[in-house]
């Protein structure tokens, strides 16, 4: 039996996930994402945002113009990152925060009014499970241990931890549990579901229908494909090599050391097609001072 191609493409890779929340002048899906998931009232929903990075296609050898989260701000100036994070790093709470502590405090420079600072809302899509609670979607914010209050409310962030949504299609409620369903399992639907009302998921099933792409947006969607797999091969196959190790400690030990030179080639390789520095740092977990030592050691 012939098997069937695709319809659409894996939402949670980097280049789809951009064109499709990420384009300028196509805010339908993005506003109607970040009002599911935030589960926003009727009077307070996001009418109009302002793509702040906007979507270009990439050069796969350039990929200093690829870039990883989108960054939206509404009429009122409030700014929100909307991340697609694929696989967990070392620290990866401790990076959230300083990412999300830098871009609020980037909104003014030395000298400039604190009441200049708009409040940053953080939306991070995880395929991993990142906390011991069962659902799939959390909230976190700043409040008085006491009371449960909130007076801080400049920084907020929001998790959706995709492994622990196994809804089928016939158990979605609402919309945060549509736009789950669609990043999570687009990749493998034979055709568009018949009851999607909502006009911005509708939106997003039509860009990530392979129709409708390019064949240089495709060449670059297969080209994060295979930086995603290389990464997760090295990383197996150090843990593989780690376990061959007698003891407890020297499994923990070869995992370390395993995973972290297998991270120095890939930055390496990513360095020498050209990928910024950031951008290596958010793919292999490496610091910004070990991909620059990288590079100077290796004259790349």
């Amino acid at each position: 039996m012939k098997k069937e191609n695709p319809k659409f493409v894996d939402v949670k890779n980097d280049m789809a996930f951009h064109k499709i929340f990420g384009t300028t002048g196509k805010t339908e899906a993005l506003m109607s994402f970040i009002n599911a998931i935030l589960k926003l009232p009727e009077e307070r929903k996001i009418t109009f945002l302002e793509i702040l990075n906007p979507y270009q296609l990439p050069n796969v050898q350039d990929a200093k113009s690829i870039i990883i989260d989108i960054k939206a701000r509404d009429k009122d100036k409030k700014e929100y990152i909307i991340e697609m994070q694929v696989a967990d790093i070392v620290a990866f709470d401790k990076r959230v925060q300083y990412y999300v502590a830098k871009n609020f405090a980037d909104q003014i420079v030395r000298g400039e009014p604190y009441s200049k600072l708009n409040p940053v809302i953080f939306i991070g899509i995880l395929d991993f499970n990142y906390s011991p609670s069962p659902n799939y979607l959390s909230t976190h914010k700043t409040i008085n241990v006491e009371t449960h209050e909130s007076y801080l409310t400049g920084i907020e962030y929001n998790f959706v931890e995709l492994p622990k949504f196994t809804k089928t299609a016939d158990e979605l409620t609402d919309l945060a549990d549509e736009w789950l369903y669609f990043i999570k399992n687009a990749a493998f639907l034979k055709a568009l579901p018949s009851d999607i009302m909502d006009k911005g998921l509708q939106t997003a099933y039509a860009d990530a229908g392979f129709f409708s792409w390019t064949k240089e947006e495709l060449a670059a969607y297969d080209y994060m494909i295979m930086i995603q797999q290389d990464l997760k091969g090295r990383e197996e196959l150090a843990v593989i090599k780690a376990e061959q190790k007698s003891t407890e400690k020297g499994i923990e030990k070869g995992i370390e050391k395993g995973s972290k030179n297998e991270k120095i080639e890939i930055a390496k390789k990513m360095l020498q097609k050209g990928f910024s520095i950031e951008v290596i740092a958010e793919v292999t977990g490496l610091s910004v001072e070990e991909i620059e030592k990288i590079k100077q050691e290796n004259q790349l």
